[in-house]
């Protein structure tokens, strides 16, 4: 292989933050040099997040250089100013993090009133010029930006009419038609569709983590054609090398769910505890479904009105790597997409398909989540999300059937390696 071509990557969310919103933007600059492109990456200074892991920055390859910039935003200028609201590891070596409070979703909504396109808007300033000093040192051949948050494709977008060099948008989230957003005043709502229209209609190329988000560009997008490519969020072989198995000190059966619980969870919670409350005596005493993630608050409240505080158990957020541990360890994954939901395609599938472990995915046959599953041969237990009968009936199966391991043929589709080369022969394209 020649000389590597280089590529800036913009990407605002970046290691030592964490959570799996980190995992797509690291694996993309681990592999991008094993097929020819160099990533630099671009990101902030240290911010206050929910999440940190501080073990992710060491799996990119000595030669990723990574440039952080200051910024007014928000989560900077807390940092800053709150350095003990930073994530800090607690004695039994789980990550702290904030509790959420009523003032800071009064916060929030004054926030999202003020600040337009995102809360990092005030990252675009130092990011642009800290941009134009890097070209100007290195030679580029394209720009690469996460558009989450929005504020990264505008530094692209501005860097790009700035150097003329050609950049691709990702998108693992919808923008203008994100059904989980709800922007405040319709004059933003005009201002989004604006900025959209700008910086996506005069990208050289655009990726996405969903079918739904494909079709939504197609449409409104046409003359990019071919040059949206679907890059399925995947998991990284490396992080299931060398595993084996454990109970980790348990007894009976573990069920795991990993990633958030959030508001839009809640429902799938429900339904699901309504299930477990049917399950046989001699089933339930033995049976554990342990939450890895960030929690919201009503969800323990929740538990305990079901009677099942001693069958749920939350263990916070904990590192990539532990986390993994847990999953490869249980019997079962646990998988929830809101009921009506047909678009959703939450990362943590790809990661549930490496792991061989059952997985029960709660969400909607004819979803896209469901079309994954069914790729990867691995749709068996699947149930309908807001049907605690049929839950109840796939717990009661798996059961039966000694909650069987699957082969992983259909899995390496999903690889992050593959799906970086993809990538990697798009930018190649259109640089």
């Amino acid at each position: 292989m020649g000389k590597p071509r280089r590529v800036l990557f913009i990407s605002y969310i970046f290691p030592p933050l964490g959570g799996p919103g980190v995992q797509r933007n690291l694996k993309f600059a681990k592999y991008l040099p094993d097929f020819g492109w160099l990533p630099h990456v671009l990101t902030v200074k240290d911010v206050t997040y929910h999440s940190h892991d501080e073990t992710l920055i060491d799996e990119l390859p000595p030669q990723v250089k990574v440039y952080r910039s200051e910024s007014l935003d928000p989560w900077r200028l807390s940092a800053r100013a709150f350095p003990g609201l930073m994530s800090q590891k607690g004695a039994s070596g789980e990550t702290k993090r904030f509790r959420a409070t009523s003032a800071i979703g009064i916060y929030k909504k004054i926030r999202d009133y003020l600040l337009f396109p995102d809360a990092q808007v005030g990252w675009i300033p130092f990011a642009y010029r800290m941009g134009l000093n890097i070209i100007e040192k290195e030679k580029f051949d394209a720009i690469f930006a996460r558009a989450t948050p929005i504020s990264c494709g505008i530094v692209a977008y501005c860097l790009s009419q700035k150097t003329k060099l050609p950049y691709i948008l990702d998108f693992a989230d919808l923008w203008t038609d994100d059904p989980y957003t709800t922007v405040p005043t319709s004059l933003q709502r005009r201002g989004h569709e604006f900025l959209e229209k700008k910086i996506v209609g005069c990208s050289n190329a655009v990726t996405v983590a969903t079918g739904g988000i494909r079709s939504g560009f197609a449409n409104r997008y046409p003359w990019l054609g071919d040059r949206i490519e679907l890059l399925y969020n995947g998991f990284d072989e490396m992080d299931f090398a060398g595993r084996v198995p454990s109970a980790l000190s348990r007894n009976g059966r573990q069920i795991v769910y990993m990633g958030s619980l959030y508001d839009h969870h809640i429902e799938n919670l429900r339904y699901f505890l309504s299930a477990m409350q049917m399950l046989p005596k001699k089933i339930l005493e033995t049976l554990s479904v342990r939450i890895i993630g960030n929690v919201v608050p009503s969800a323990n409240a929740i538990v305990e009105e079901y009677g099942l505080k001693s069958n749920v158990h939350f263990s916070g957020y904990l590192s990539h790597s532990e986390a993994i541990d847990h999953l490869t360890s249980s019997d079962a994954a646990l998988l929830f997409v809101r009921p009506g939901d047909i678009g959703m395609v939450t990362g943590k599938v790809f990661e549930y398909l490496a792991s061989g472990i059952p997985i029960i995915a709660c969400a909607e046959p004819i979803g896209e989540c469901a079309t994954v599953l069914k790729m990867a041969g691995r749709d068996s237990f699947l149930c309908r999300p807001n049907d605690p009968a049929a839950i109840l009936h796939t717990l009661l199966e798996l059961e039966e059937l000694g909650w069987p391991r699957a082969n992983l043929h259909g899995t390496h589709q999903f690889s992050r390696k593959n799906t970086t080369g993809r990538l990697a022969a798009l930018l190649s394209r259109i640089a």
